[in-house]
């Protein structure tokens, strides 16, 4: 377990707080993270990232958004492992309402991919016109038979703005997404005192004392 290491992107006008925040998870887990902090598309970053850890002969590329931090420890050993034995792809169930509704996607929020993974599907992570960041590497590793995990939600903090957030057939989702493997997800990070939210969350989680309590259930019929 010694090679994992996450790769994190934060654009330079991300909060100082939300920083903080989420080296304050990492740390309290042991986790190792590499921070970039640069104005650059998610998915062409991903792609460089990938190709850095693959040329330098590594296993699995990891990736944690900046505005998600896991909940309990262990999960990210069970994520690793996974993706190890199955020499394929991982990621939190996501659903581009706005593109492809029904695709229910692994995306990049929480992501892990196997260098064979990486060859087979030959595929970049950057949005196209059809698809968000991620989406195309899920279709194209279905396509050529590469197993593929996606990590499905059970509650949420907040109804999206504007707008229900369905994925695929399973339910809804939102603003302050928990899923069940063990994953906090922000979303939409730059709105609505979100810093705040997360912060919030993420001293909860340190403090041992994070709970669902009260969210909105995403399976609720």
């Amino acid at each position: 377990m010694t090679s994992m290491k996450f790769h994190t992107l934060a654009w330079p006008n991300v909060a100082e707080r939300m920083l903080e925040s989420h080296g304050d998870v990492v740390s309290h887990f042991g986790l190792q993270v590499d921070y970039t902090r640069q104005r650059i598309p998610h998915g062409e970053w991903m792609d460089g990232v990938c190709q850095s850890v693959f040329g330098e002969g590594g296993e699995v590329a990891c990736f944690l958004e900046i505005d998600a931090v896991p909940t309990v420890k262990g999960m990210v050993e069970k994520a690793y492992n996974w993706v190890v034995e199955n020499k394929g792809l991982l990621g939190i169930a996501q659903s581009a309402n706005h593109l492809y509704a029904p695709h229910i996607y692994a995306a990049p929020a929480f992501y892990m991919i196997h260098r064979d993974a990486w060859d087979k599907v030959g595929a970049s992570f950057s949005e196209t016109s059809n698809t968000d960041v991620g989406q195309y590497v899920s279709l194209r590793a279905e396509n050529v038979k590469v197993p593929v995990r996606a990590l499905y939600p059970s509650h949420y903090l907040f109804l999206p703005d504007g707008e229900r957030w369905n994925l695929g057939n399973y339910g809804r989702y939102g603003r302050g997404t928990f899923y069940r493997a063990g994953l906090f997800h922000l979303f939409q990070g730059r709105m609505n005192n979100s810093v705040n939210v997360f912060a919030d969350i993420c001293e909860k989680i340190v403090d041992n004392k994070f709970t669902t309590k009260g969210w909105h259930e995403c399976e609720r019929l």
